[in-house]
């Protein structure tokens, strides 16, 4: 049910701002924010109707990043509002859609879509570290947002994850 719910507490008019104003490291850091903030909420839910132990409940509680399993139960909503706002103020150069569209494009392979997206530069060895990504509007097509991907340094492997979400919002 909370799939197509959003979150109480997200506020995208920051975000709003910053992508409105092109400052796009800017906007790629407040969208983790507030994925994160998303994310937590979801975890308390989680962790109020679950049986883990003390120990795993506040290790949960505490992450600082995404994991696969928020990247899986985002909520619809949340995710179309942050895609529409990175669409709309990037002329649809970036955003979760984008980065979906072009994983697929991809043949869902790993090394492929970060070479199109910029996230990695020529072998396997040669991953870009988030403080070298592009910022610009000459950026990649689909090369923001990473922040929330790069968080746990897992770009590639959550940005599919979100992917996969989209399109089960989708159907």
């Amino acid at each position: 049910m909370s799939d197509y719910l959003t979150s109480p507490a997200a506020d995208y008019s920051r975000l709003r701002d910053l992508l409105q104003a092109g400052l796009w490291r800017d906007a790629d850091e407040q969208t983790s924010l507030l994925m994160l903030e998303i994310a937590r909420d979801l975890r308390l839910a989680r962790i109020v109707s679950s049986k883990l132990s003390q120990r795993d409940a506040e290790w949960l509680a505490k992450l600082d990043y995404l994991t696969e399993e928020d990247c899986q139960e985002f909520p619809c909503q949340d995710l179309y509002i942050i895609d529409r706002l990175w669409n709309q103020y990037s002329d649809r150069q970036f955003g979760f859609s984008i980065q979906a569209q072009l994983w697929n494009e991809s043949g869902r392979d790993y090394a492929i879509f970060a070479d199109i997206v910029g996230w990695r530069q020529g072998s396997s060895d040669s991953w870009v570290f988030y403080e070298d990504l592009d910022f610009t509007s000459n950026a990649p097509e689909g090369h923001l947002p990473a922040a929330p991907f790069y968080s746990a340094n897992l770009a590639v492997g959550w940005s599919a994850a979100m992917a996969s979400r989209l399109r089960d919002c989708q159907n």
